[in-house]
């Protein structure tokens, strides 16, 4: 743990042979194990010590560990895809929200309609929020699906929210909330 100012950093990065850089992170306390968070992020790009781009996990991915109020977690675990069967990644971030599917670009177009490399448009699920459901041992996470069309364009097609059980590392009850009209069409504001 370290004081406010520095980098929330996991295992992966502890050797200093990799370097993660995350769109936002929000992290709760973990329901059922006292001392620790899980931490939701966005967008989320490895890159080696010399600063080469190594992987990138579009829209979310999440990691938990000790939870200190006013630290900074320096030891979080990356946690891997929720439908995988293994609970630990080997240390590299993967995708944690399903991305989405039936996005579409602002003309319209599907989003990624080749499934080509990230760089043009690609489809992803960003976190927007996170709380615990009260009385329960379950988190209530928000989120939007998005179509990325460039570094600051996206359109967003729905807002949702979706439920994860930390015992069994599981997402459930995914509930889209609104929606865009017509393709290419975002939610409103």
């Amino acid at each position: 743990m370290a004081p406010p100012g520095h980098w929330v950093i996991s295992d992966l990065e502890a050797d200093g042979d990799r370097t993660i850089v995350r769109d936002c992170g929000f992290s709760e306390p973990v329901p059922g194990s006292p001392g620790e968070s899980l931490w939701v992020f966005c967008d989320t790009i490895v890159h080696d010590a010399g600063r080469a781009h190594v992987a990138t996990v579009p829209g979310s991915s999440a990691a938990r560990g000790p939870r200190h109020p006013g630290r900074v977690p320096t030891d979080l675990r990356e946690l891997p895809t929720p439908a995988a069967a293994s609970s630990s990644t080997g240390g590299a971030p993967q995708i944690f929200l399903p991305q989405p599917t039936g996005v579409r670009r602002s003309d319209g177009a599907p989003c990624r309609p080749d499934g080509g490399a990230i760089g043009d448009a690609y489809p992803a699920s960003w976190t927007t929020g996170m709380a615990r459901i009260p009385g329960t041992a379950r988190l209530l996470i928000t989120y939007i699906d998005v179509c990325v069309e460039g570094r600051w364009d996206f359109v967003v097609s729905r807002m949702g929210v979706v439920e994860y059980l930390p015992s069994g590392h599981a997402l459930r009850n995914a509930t889209t909330l609104f929606e865009a009209g017509a393709p290419g069409d975002e939610i409103p504001e």
